[in-house]
Formats: structure tokens, sequence, C-alpha cells
């Protein structure tokens, strides 16, 4: 009981399903088992009634049936399937909303420990599983109630047969549970399987252009199907499991009615009991020792629905960002200076420390940060962007600190690139629509960037597949899709090694057109952008040099 308690707990903290649906769900479940309960009553009064020729009393009590069977009955199961939907969202879609803003906030080392394949996995097979759980549940507790009901109903009725309901119902219990929980831990292992088998493929698709190169297409096919014999071995030992069950538990419960029916044929036939008193036990005593059974079933489910609840805390649990904390400055008139005066980080080990950094970048300015990897590049990049904040020291936007804008008017009004861009699984058109539905400011700005001669090149024109575009293609149209988000401050983090002469130079004539109207922050490990740029830093080993240069 202590260990179903805390199975409960742990499946109620994931799923937080609606009270009042859950209410309303064991209600009408109720209903159909009290319509079950007195339904023997009237069918045994049917059969002594008609037998001694009260023809009018069995009329009416055949009505009585059928309104109780027919009407009552299948109308309470009917309003049960209608809030099913009702209680599940309220279960499913918050849970959904609560895994999002988990994975929203997570720390990129989540994702390297479980891989993105076994999350969706996670998400298609288990949500659903902690969603219904409390449907499940409505009904077991409804079918409990009415079989103690029962016992009840059959002590008053005759004591030696309800105890002998309960002494089967309890040994029943201990043998359902035995059986459930080897089901339980086989299901886990089967979701695992599973999970690796999701990686596995993902891992094929990834590397499948490459893999003969390291000649491990081989291994790579070995060790997919390997997983996926691991799993059918599983699911055959989850089938005998069922198989348990099902069958062989089902020919010993059918014995144990069949005894119990016949010690009461026996009791009828000695005159120690009376036919109605027969028909109405017999139908209580198998009605009574089905519905324990049945409530003994929710075991399983809950170990279900807690291997489910688990697998979901796998992401619940993940460690989020540590979080920095930001204004409500609602201040939109952002111009887009920016300013660095003293600042010093200690550096973590993503983000290399800076020591004592300052500078300025002016509205209608180009500024270039060179350096190599893990100089400081990336820590100037995140602190502009409120990843991480300083230990000492202020950054401005506009004379105020960057800190005090609320976030809201902070990223509408600094927005960024990088090399690897991410876009939806669709076209052009589609991808920049998202940020931006004016097709004229589109067009408008593709013009900027010299795309529109290329893209109308293409046989589906706006229309074609971003994924079927070359990389340095796609940074283009990251970069218009920046544009569209009209920020005052742009900033671009590296630039693509893909990137072809012509691209390059695109870059370089749109970048300077727009440095009229926008604070422009460039972060590069080459100076191929500084014909362009107003001022140049080199950043070394957390320290920002301005370097002279050429300017036009």
């Amino acid at each position: 009981m202590k260990e179903n308690i805390q199975h409960f707990k742990k499946w109620w903290n994931v799923a937080k399903p609606s009270k009042k649906y859950l209410f309303l769900a064991f209600i009408t479940a109720l209903i159909p088992q009290i319509c079950l309960t007195i339904e023997p009553i009237f069918a045994a009064r049917v059969i002594t009634s008609i037998s001694t020729g009260f023809y009018i009393e069995t009329m009416i009590y055949l009505i009585i049936v059928f309104v109780l069977i027919k009407i009552i009955r299948f109308v309470s199961w009917h309003f049960n399937f209608m809030i099913f939907p009702k209680l599940l969202g309220s279960s499913y879609v918050p849970l959904q909303k609560r895994i999002l803003d988990k994975i929203k906030n997570a720390e990129e080392f989540n994702f390297e420990k479980h891989s993105k394949e076994k999350l969706i996995n996670i998400i298609n097979s288990s949500s659903v599983t902690v969603g219904k759980f409390a449907d499940l549940l409505a009904t077991r507790c409804a079918r409990l109630l009415r079989g103690i009901v029962l016992i009840f109903t059959i002590f008053s009725i005759n004591i030696p047969s309800a105890i002998i309901v309960l002494i089967v119902s309890i040994i029943n219990f201990f043998i359902v549970n035995n059986i459930d929980k080897r089901r339980a831990k086989i299901e886990k292992e089967k979701m695992e399987i599973n999970d690796l088998q999701y990686t596995k493929f993902s891992e094929f698709v990834d590397v499948r252009n490459f893999s003969d190169d390291l000649n491990i297409t081989d291994k790579l096919e070995q060790e997919y199907l390997q997983v996926s014999k691991d799993y059918i071995d599983a699911q055959r030992r989850h089938d005998i499991a069922n198989s348990m069950k099902d069958n062989f538990y089902e020919i010993y419960y059918s014995f144990i009615l069949l005894i119990l029916t016949l010690a009461m044929v026996f009791l009828v036939s000695k005159g120690s009991l009376d036919l109605t008193l027969y028909f109405m036990i017999v139908s209580y005593m198998t009605s009574a020792i089905e519905m324990f059974n049945n409530f003994f079933d929710i075991n399983n489910e809950m170990k279900t629905a807690v291997v489910a609840s688990n697998r979901i805390n796998i992401i619940l649990n993940f460690k989020e960002k540590r979080s920095v904390n930001v204004g409500s400055l609602d201040q939109d008139d952002i111009m887009g200076n920016i300013k660095f005066m003293n600042v010093t980080y200690n550096g973590n080990k993503e983000n290399p420390k800076l020591e004592n950094v300052n500078f300025k970048v002016k509205v209608n300015e180009i500024a270039l940060f060179i350096g190599q990897r893990n100089s400081g590049k990336r820590s100037i990049f995140h602190l502009l962007t409120r990843e991480i904040k300083q230990d000492e020291g202020n950054v401005y936007l506009d004379g105020i600190d960057i800190f005090d804008y609320s976030k809201k008017v902070h990223k509408t009004n600094i927005n960024y690139l990088v090399t690897k861009p991410y876009f939806f699984n669709d076209s052009i058109g589609k991808n920049l629509k998202m940020v931006e539905p004016d097709m004229k400011k589109i067009i408008k700005v593709l013009a900027t960037l010299n795309l529109v001669d290329y893209i109308n090149s293409l046989p589906k024109k706006l229309n074609t597949k971003i994924n079927d575009l070359s990389e340095g293609k796609k940074y283009l149209i990251q970069l218009a899709r920046t544009l569209l988000m009209n920020s005052e401050v742009i900033i671009l983090y590296e630039f693509p090694n893909s990137l072809s002469s012509k691209e390059k130079e695109n870059i370089l004539i749109a970048l300077n057109i727009l440095k009229d109207k926008k604070t422009i922050i460039i972060f590069s490990a080459t100076d191929y952008a500084a014909s362009i740029a107003d001022k140049v830093y080199e950043v070394k080993k957390g320290i920002v040099t301005k370097i002279k240069h050429k300017t036009k």
C-alpha cells in the first residue's frame, strides 16, 4: 500500500489533472456501476415471478431492467466518454507546456546526455500514458466502490459466501500483483530499448554521407539491427507476461468460479438456499470478484503510468541555465549605441574570461572584433545577448544598463546571426513570413542582399524548400530574416566557411548599406570584413585592443 501511495504521488506530480473533471469522470463511471448492482435484484425477481405466474409483476421488472441497462447506464457512459478528452486535455496540454518551458531554459549538457530522438520518443509515448491514467483511475475507483457494496450485500444474504469472495479476492490480488510487477519491469526495458532504437537510427541518417569514408557503415547498421532484435526480444517477454495473466490466470479464475457456483447449486439442492437468493448470490459473487480483479488492474496501470512519469521527469528535472535578472524598462525608442565600461567576466566552461573591457560602438557604425577560439569573443557576444552577466563593470545600450531593459525591448532591438542557422523545414517564403508577413518588405530586404535575381532563377522561386539551398545561401536567407525583424543592433557571430567570394561580397555591400540605419557588430576569426568596418578590435585572452586600420 505504501508503495502504491508513493507511485500515485509520483504520477500526480507529473500529470496534475483537473480535480473537477476527475470527479465528474468518477461520478459518470459510478452511475453505471450502481445500475449493474441493482440489475441482478430485478433479474432474479423476473425469474421467480414468471415461474410462479405473476406475469404483470414480471413485465414491470423487465421494464425496470431495460431502463436501468439501456438508458441510465449507457447515457452515463456516454457522458463519461465526453468528459475523457477534457480530463486528458487538462493534464496533457499543461504538461506539454511545462516540458517546453523546461527545454527552453535547460543547460546545453542536458541535450548532450539525452539525444533529441530519445526526448521525442518520451514525449510521443509517455505523455498520453500519464494523461490517460486519470480516466482509468476514476473508472477503477468506481468499480472498487461497487465491489465493496457487493461484498456487504453478500454478507447480508449469506456470510460464508461473502467470506469466500473476500479470500478469493485477496489471493487474486497477490497473484495479479506479482504478474503486473514483471509486466511493468519489461515495459520499462522495452521503452528504453525503443529510445535507443530512435537514437541509433538518427545516427545512421546523420552520418550517411560520410560513413563509407570512415568505413563505419556496416558497424552502424549492425548496431541498429541488434537494437531492433533486442526490441523484439523484449516484446516477446512482454507478450509472455500478458499471456500469463490473460490465459493461465483466467483458467485458474474460471476454475474458482466453477467451484463456488457448484457449491451454491449444492445448497439449493439441499433446500438450504432459496432459488431467488441463489441467482442474486451467484451474480453478486461473480461481479464482486470481477470488480476487485478489475480494480487490482490499477496496480499494473499505475506502474505503467509511473514508468511514463519517470521518463517525463528526465525532462522536467533538466538543470536550467543560471537565470540572469533583467529589468522591466519598456522604453523602446532605442537608437543602438553600445558601450562597455570596465567589464570583467571571470569565465566558465562555455564563455572565456574578459578583463577590464572598454569600447564604444555608435549608431551607424560597424565594429569588427577579431579573435581566435576561446579568445573572449563569445563572452562579449553573450553579454550583448544577455545570456550571461559580467562580474564587474557595465554594459550600456543608449546610456542605460542593458540588463535594465525588459525582455521584450531587448529582443526587439538586438538581433543576431550565427554560422549554423535554424530554419523550419519549409519554403524560403514561409521561413521569412514567420517574422514578417508583408511581402513588399520581404522583397525589399532580398533586394538589399542582391538575392531577388537568384530566387527568381529557382524553379519554385520563394516556394523553394530551404533545405535545397547551399549553406552560403541559407546564411544569406538568415541575414534577410534578421533584417526583417527591424532591430536597431545587428550582431553577426562568425561567417560560415562555405560562403563563396560573391556571397561574401554581397554581405559586405549589404552591411555597408545597412549601417546608415543600424548598429552592426561583427565577431570573426578573420579580417575580411575590415574593409567596411569603422572600428576594428582584437580580442585575445580576454583583453580587447583597438586596431588601427584603413578607413574609407
